[in-house]
């Protein structure tokens, strides 16, 4: 049984069956969101950007992983795949890490700031996934409808927005909702989520395709 717990913007924890907490993207305050103090023994971070980047947010010593290849640190296997941010190569804002990591036989992917439809070879190296973090904001990411693409193209059970205009979000980027319609349209499930700690096993997945979707407060 692996916990996640979302915190804020990208930001979310993964907790094990040994107890350890893998933490992805810190947020920093420019994000309009309160920086709690937040302890992990593993940190992800995407790419260098303030609002992923942010390491004063953690409470505790930890391994930080931020480059591409595969890691294995306190029962999490972690591969770092090179994506960009923008549709233009990196041109506008550089370059992003997919990560995928597994724990408890639980795959988990988290796209970062990715801002273009991933190839092939970029989506046999993701391969399968259980549970989906991907942005939809748009402006600074993938906007909905390529989010809701790139969704078709992974096949996770489920998928948790993130990095979207929420409740004091300070950010000119889109709600989830345009997201939330297209997933619809595509007869995936919705689900609103009022705990912002969810509890998932490999064996006990949705049948169907899932979107959760958290109902957003700063916690």
């Amino acid at each position: 049984m692996t916990k996640v717990t979302y915190l804020a913007h990208a930001c979310f924890t993964l907790e094990n069956e040994q107890g350890k907490v893998l933490l992805f993207d810190p947020y920093n305050a420019a994000t309009g969101y309160t920086v709690h103090p937040t302890a992990a023994d593993v940190v992800l971070v995407s790419h260098g950007h303030g609002d992923h980047n942010n390491l004063d947010m953690i409470s505790t010593p930890y391994t930080l992983v931020n480059t591409a290849g595969i890691t294995e640190a306190e029962g999490f296997k972690i591969e770092g795949i090179p994506t960009k941010h923008d549709e233009v190569n990196g041109a506008k804002r550089g370059d992003n890490l997919v990560f995928v990591v597994e724990t408890d036989g639980l795959r988990v992917c988290h796209l970062g700031d990715l801002g273009h439809h991933l190839c092939e070879e970029q989506l046999k190296q993701i391969g399968k996934v259980d549970v989906l973090m991907v942005p939809v904001g748009g402006t600074y990411t993938v906007d909905a409808a390529m989010a809701a693409t790139v969704c078709d193209d992974i096949g996770a059970r489920i998928v948790i927005p993130m990095h979207y205009h929420a409740q004091d979000n300070a950010y000119p980027i889109e709600t989830v909702e345009p997201f939330v319609a297209l997933m619809q349209d595509r007869e995936y499930s919705i689900r609103r989520l009022h705990a912002y700690t969810r509890e998932y096993e490999p064996g006990n997945l949705p049948r169907h395709a899932t979107v959760g979707v958290y109902e957003h407060k700063n916690h």
